[in-house]
């Protein structure tokens, strides 16, 4: 499966334990969403967040950071629970690791461990108007390259993490939750349906919230996300590293 989650195609994924069902595959289509994405590198800078911040300068803070940075990479584990695919009113439950380099404005490339074994990497690269999606999965972590990738020409169905600064920057009802064990300042909110990018034609977001967690100066932490859909419930925390870092995503060679 891929991230935080193709919903109801995961959760079948995991009963029925088979492969992602892919489109056609990445050919030498060069008007695709883009080649490749480097860095916006257009943030003005953030500064350091005043100690008496209001939760939604804190969040308002955090995205400025972000967009300034221009990319980071993360940590996460991610859960999800939703009706069982064989039937009944049984529910199933799974757990994923996940890390991800994201480049700002509009890419992403992940791995996904799941609990089944299947090990699945994934690119995403444009918005819901105009993206392009590229997938490939094995029971075998070390042979992920040699396997070819699936393209889509629409969402692989999970959260799209360069889509975080917009989550923070739109985040409503903010407050003050504390701190955590190391005494960074501990912030949540709830974000919008409407800003959560298009996980599935039969998948409705109910609502979502997002709980932030800041080191001194303000800078995001950790960030863990939930979302409901009409059937199920994605838990996810995401670690962040290397904020403005060397790092990029590229669209897929033809001959991979």
């Amino acid at each position: 499966c891929a991230l935080v989650v193709a919903v109801v195609a995961c959760l079948a994924l995991v009963a029925g334990g088979v492969a992602l069902a892919l489109g056609s595959s990445s050919g030498d289509d060069d008007d695709a969403a883009g080649e490749s994405a480097s860095p916006a590198g257009e943030g003005e800078p953030a500064g350091e967040l005043a100690a008496d911040a209001s939760p939604a300068e804190a969040f308002a803070h955090a995205a400025a950071v972000l967009d300034e940075a221009g990319t980071f990479s993360y940590e996460a584990t991610s859960r999800v629970e939703g009706p069982d695919p064989a039937g009944g009113s049984a529910t199933i439950a799974f757990d994923r690791d996940l890390t991800g380099d994201v480049v700002l404005p509009d890419a992403v490339r992940e791995t996904i461990d799941d609990p089944d074994g299947l090990y699945t990497e994934r690119i995403s690269i444009g918005t819901d108007t105009a993206l392009r999606s590229w997938v490939r999965d094995t029971a075998y972590p070390d042979q992920i390259d040699e396997r070819p990738w699936g393209e889509f020409d629409s969402s692989a169905g999970e959260l799209e993490l360069y889509l975080l600064p917009d989550w923070l920057e739109g985040a409503v009802d903010h407050r003050d939750v504390g701190e955590d064990a190391n005494a960074r300042r501990v912030v949540e909110a709830s974000i919008p349906a409407a800003l959560i990018n298009d996980l599935g034609p039969e998948v409705v977001i109910i609502d979502a919230a997002v709980e932030l967690t800041l080191d001194g100066e303000g800078v995001p932490h950790r960030v863990a996300i939930d979302v409901s859909t009409s059937d199920t419930v994605i838990e996810a925390s995401y670690r962040l590293t290397d904020l403005g870092g060397e790092l990029a995503v590229e669209r897929p060679r033809a001959d991979q």
